[in-house]
């Protein structure tokens, strides 16, 4: 818990030209909660680290693009074994939407490998983004 102390109105008076407090209140508020969800920290994590795994699909044809992100997607899950979640960078861009709502489209058919996928949270990264979670590929 934070211990804030909040003056109320008119609860001062100068003295010897320093102030003196009375009056004071004390409001206990509660700590801000941490993310405890480990993907949504993973996501964070990757947004925020410039060595996370990407695939640029601007300037692609949409079915090359979707056969690029397939074959990108597959590389990375079957990689290194790892009992962890990895996340990728999907750069698809903005433009008129079409490439970004495909590349949703095979995301939610491959729910055998992916886990969660969101857009950036970054200003700059948002609808021209994708952050795919892959599940674990060994068993425990």
């Amino acid at each position: 818990m934070i211990t804030a102390d909040i003056e109320q109105p008119a609860s001062f008076c100068y003295a010897s030209k320093r102030m003196k407090w009375r009056n004071v209140a004390k409001i206990e508020m509660p700590l801000p909660e941490k993310p405890s969800d480990p993907i949504e920290i993973a996501l964070l994590a990757a947004e925020l680290d410039n060595k996370t795994p990407e695939i640029d699909l601007h300037e692609l044809n949409t079915r090359i693009a979707i056969d690029a992100l397939g074959n990108f997607l597959n590389k990375e899950f079957v990689g290194v074994p790892r009992r962890d979640v990895k996340v990728v960078k999907v750069i698809h861009g903005r433009g008129s939407g079409v490439l970004q709502g495909l590349v949703a489209d095979y995301l939610n058919k491959a729910k055998k490998f992916v886990v969660r996928f969101r857009t950036s949270s970054d200003p700059y990264e948002a609808n021209g983004v994708t952050y795919v979670v892959l599940a674990p590929n060994k068993k425990y």
